[in-house]
């Protein structure tokens, strides 16, 4: 099947697709892939791969769903849909609050439940603009690290307010992607300061996907990488921006010229919103105040000042942003400076978990 799958969505590479996404793919966990069948050949695909995320303080059971695939030859019977909704069934099993998948194709997806939720930002720069962003002189050296330096730039990404949780031998096995560039910065003492991943398979051409670290060392990180590219992007989540990184990387791009595209952060299915609003309120007790329950495919949100009935994408972007203004909410004084400090969670999916 694995085989089938491949010679879909990366024809002539046979292996690309397991190398993209190696946790994803993982055989020793053949139930993520949820196949439609006709007779004894595969015909329609999706992934499913749970996961928790850290977004700020709070802890998300999520599922993420990718590799959606029908073959031509039995196209048009809605086995793609199939396949998607026996994702969402097998992720609602495994306790996930909400699914993310990523497509262009939001028509498609919208029938099925989704909307855009969460924020990202690409940042376009060249390398002029990077060596005006960089104050401090350029790290001892940058380069490709070695299998020794891994755990120390695990941890740097482990030290992110918003990422999947993922094993400490990942990124090794993320980093061996088709077009993927890992480089990382090295303080004179030759430790790792900073590291910073560009391409990625078929996705993120010229673009960095995934970095963490001192920003003087991801930086010079973004130095090296555009020394051999004509303008690379650089992907970021809410907690970098410059409001709340006034020094920051993305800061510090932006003053010296980089061009800015706000972007959502992914397509979003709410499987259980009373599990979603108490992951919230665990990490913010204020919100406990609120209580949420589901009628009639609603979210009704109540308050001391009254009831709020917000459907599924409005009600996933109250807690997890987007770029569509949130919806307005019936609330005291007390109870509105609750959720503005708390909401939206800084939900935010790196390059390499993304699927």
């Amino acid at each position: 099947m694995i085989a089938w799958l491949g010679d879909g969505l990366r024809p002539g590479r046979p292996g690309a697709l397991e190398r993209e996404s190696p946790l994803a793919f993982d055989p020793r966990a053949p139930e993520r892939h949820r196949v439609a069948w006709i007779g004894e050949q595969p015909a329609a695909h999706a992934l499913a791969m749970p996961v928790r995320a850290v977004a700020g303080h709070a802890r998300l059971p999520l599922g993420l769903i990718g590799s959606v695939y029908a073959d031509p030859a039995h196209r048009g019977r809605g086995l793609a849909r199939a396949c998607i909704e026996d994702a969402v069934s097998f992720l609602r099993g495994d306790g996930a609050c909400a699914v993310l998948l990523w497509s262009d194709l939001d028509d498609f997806y919208a029938p099925l439940g989704f909307s855009p939720v969460g924020r990202d930002w690409l940042d376009v720069c060249d390398a002029a603009a990077i060596a005006r962003a960089m104050r401090a002189p350029r790290a001892a050296r940058v380069g490709a690290p070695s299998s020794v330096h891994l755990p120390a730039l695990e941890a740097l990404a482990r030290g992110r307010a918003a990422r999947i949780e993922r094993p400490s031998f990942a990124l090794a096995r993320m980093a061996a992607a088709d077009g993927c560039e890992l480089v990382a910065a090295f303080a004179p003492d030759g430790a790792p300061t900073a590291f910073a991943a560009c391409g990625r398979g078929d996705d993120f051409h010229d673009v960095v996907h995934d970095w963490a670290g001192a920003p003087d060392g991801v930086l010079a990180c973004l130095d090296a990488l555009a020394r051999t590219r004509a303008a690379i992007g650089l992907l970021s989540p809410p907690g970098e921006q410059p409001a709340s990184a006034p020094e920051g990387v993305v800061a510090r791009l932006r003053g010296a010229g980089a061009t800015t595209v706000p972007r959502s952060l992914a397509l979003a299915r709410l499987i259980d919103a009373e599990r979603l609003w108490e992951a919230a309120a665990h990490a913010h007790p204020a919100l406990r105040a609120l209580r949420v329950d589901t009628r009639d495919a609603h979210v009704r949100l109540h308050s001391r000042a009254g009831t709020t009935s917000l459907d599924a994408p409005a009600f996933l972007r109250l807690v997890l942003g987007g770029l569509a203004t949130a919806p307005p909410i019936a609330a005291t004084d007390a109870e509105r400076v609750a959720l503005a400090a708390a909401l939206p969670l800084p939900l935010y999916v790196w390059g390499f978990d993304s699927i």
